[in-house]
């Protein structure tokens, strides 16, 4: 492994060798005749309430649910549901197996209840501590 990583490096070294500047660049030039790009990742935490608020613990676990746990529960959610219709046709007329498909369907409606109903509270939960403070 560390044999692939020397060669890898080598090979980016033979390419773009470091600390090397010949002064006939463009700017953003790397002087091979390649442009440099440059990547801006936004911060998925960043606050955009007020300053009170920036940095609380609220805004932590509201920004979690509402940036992490909802996106991966609702993919889950709309996945498990394709799953138990998948589970449905298969079945083919087999009670063991339509008993499957129905509980496999039975689980997902419950947790995509059990999902929205942690977002619901989380709201309801956040509101009322801001109508306290102030």
């Amino acid at each position: 492994m560390s044999v692939i990583s020397v060669v890898f490096a080598a090979n980016v070294y033979a390419v773009n060798p470091p600390n090397q500047d010949d002064g006939g660049g463009r700017a953003g030039d790397d002087g091979g005749g390649r442009t440099a790009v440059n990547l801006k990742i936004e911060n998925p935490f960043k606050c955009s309430g007020s300053e009170s608020q920036c940095g609380s613990l609220i805004n932590l676990f509201k920004t979690i649910v509402e940036k992490v746990l909802l996106p991966i529960g609702g993919v889950a959610a709309v996945v498990s549901f394709i799953w138990s219709g998948f589970l449905f046709v298969t079945a083919q007329g087999e009670p063991a197996k339509i008993q499957t498909a129905k509980n496999a369907l039975l689980y997902t409606a419950i947790g995509t209840a059990v999902l929205l109903g942690a977002v619901a509270i989380a709201t309801i939960i956040d509101n009322t501590i801001s109508a306290l403070q102030t």
